[in-house]
């Protein structure tokens, strides 16, 4: 009989082993380090202007409307940004954006504790969120052209997937701590300041991005398209953002209507936390099957654990399946980069990859909305119903996807 001992030590050895495997790829602790203190932008500015304009105005709703500005100006652009990275190179990309992220940051920083017009509030921060480049696809391609093996390139997306949760577990507590207890700018300004950071280090090092996309001649104008099961997977990536949003909205209503206003934190705490210890294990398993059959099954997963938000009776019960959901959720996340990884042509790989995340903010807006809409017509909890809804939508498109991959293939 196996000592359990000994079988549980060899699991963690092996899965150990391979991310030290991944890391052993040359530049790749490098590259993989600056593109998680890249990501900061993407996680703090508009948290951070909500903060910064709601605590100088006065006004919530303001406040919300710039953030969203911001929001929706960097969910377009950003595979707009990737493309010019897969055609121009990602250093060139970063030179271009860096400049003007800044400047435009600190403009409507300064516009807003100098009471400039409201307007200019609207145009800078439109400014500032076109800026920010997605920095998670620059890194997942990064990876794509470190290696061809699929068990490194699974347990790198996976370690990107763990690193995009951390980024917007850890930025925003910093934001808003700081706006707390420094002054409203400072999460804002630090926010910024460590995103720099690491897009200058992803700037300089040109030894680790990926090859250019050739350059089409006239005599062959037309380029490599996307696929067609992009746009499903891009859907599928839209609901997670709905349930990140509706659940921010309804934790936050439920906890507030508890008398308990501080236990917000720990619900969303509580999902990430269980997102990022699945995107671990997941990045450290063999898993059977192909990108297709993975995908499907993480999306059934999603569909059917996320959905019994809706049952939890009390406080502690929220948060014990706020826990669950979240382990629920990276499985999604990363299958469906494996996924876009497969089926998108090499001289796009960058864009393909910026669009998921795309969905998600887009997602993550209009759940947010719905869920808001819900709170104040039925109640705090009722905001969950748009969770479990945006859940079993990404079941079904899921699946969807994954028949019209079947029938293309």
């Amino acid at each position: 009989m196996p000592d359990p001992t000994t079988t549980s030590t060899s699991a963690l050895s092996r899965a150990t082993g391979r991310y030290a495997r991944a890391f052993a790829l040359p530049g790749s602790l490098a590259f993989s380090s600056a593109g998680w203190l890249g990501r900061f932008p993407k996680g703090s500015l508009a948290i951070g202007v909500l903060v910064l304009v709601s605590a100088q105005s006065g006004s919530y709703a303001l406040g919300g409307a710039v953030s969203g500005a911001l929001t929706l100006a960097l969910a377009v652009t950003g595979p707009l940004w990737s493309r010019v990275m897969d055609r121009w190179g990602q250093r060139r990309a970063l030179a271009l954006s860096l400049p003007v992220l800044v400047a435009a940051s600190l403009g409507l920083v300064a516009a807003v504790l100098l009471g400039a017009p409201v307007w200019t509030w609207f145009a800078l921060g439109i400014l500032a969120g076109a800026a920010v480049l997605d920095v998670g696809s620059a890194v997942r391609s990064r990876w794509s052209a470190a290696t061809t093996d699929p068990a490194l390139r699974h347990t790198a997306y996976s370690v990107e997937s763990v690193a995009d949760e951390a980024a917007f577990v850890v930025a925003p507590p910093i934001v808003t701590l700081l706006a707390s207890l420094v002054h409203p700018a400072a999460g804002v300004l630090v926010g910024l300041g460590i995103g720099v950071a690491g897009g200058v280090a992803l700037l300089v090092q040109t030894g680790t991005q990926p090859a250019l996309a050739p350059v089409r001649s006239a005599a062959s104008p037309t380029r490599e398209r996307l696929p067609l099961g992009l746009v499903g997977i891009v859907a599928v990536f839209a609901t997670i953002g709905g349930v990140f949003g509706s659940f921010n909205v309804a934790a936050i209503a439920t906890a507030e209507a508890s008398g308990a206003g501080a236990a917000s934190g720990l619900l969303l705490s509580a999902y990430s936390i269980g997102s990022v210890l699945t995107g671990v294990v997941v990045g450290a398993a063999r898993l059977p099957g192909g990108p297709r059959s993975r995908f499907l099954v993480a999306g059934a997963v999603f569909g059917a654990v996320v959905p019994v938000l809706v049952l939890a009776g009390s406080l502690p019960a929220l948060i014990a399946l706020a826990f669950v959901s979240g382990l629920a959720t990276s499985p999604l996340l990363i299958t469906g980069s494996s996924l876009v990884e497969s089926i998108a042509p090499r001289s796009r790989l960058t864009e393909a990859l910026a669009w998921p995340p795309t969905g998600i903010a887009l997602g993550a807006t209009g759940g947010s909305t719905l869920s808001g809409l819900a709170v104040e017509a039925l109640g705090p909890q009722s905001g969950f119903l748009v969770t479990a809804g945006s859940a079993a939508l990404g079941a079904l498109l899921t699946l969807v996807t994954v028949l019209l991959l079947r029938r293309r293939a």
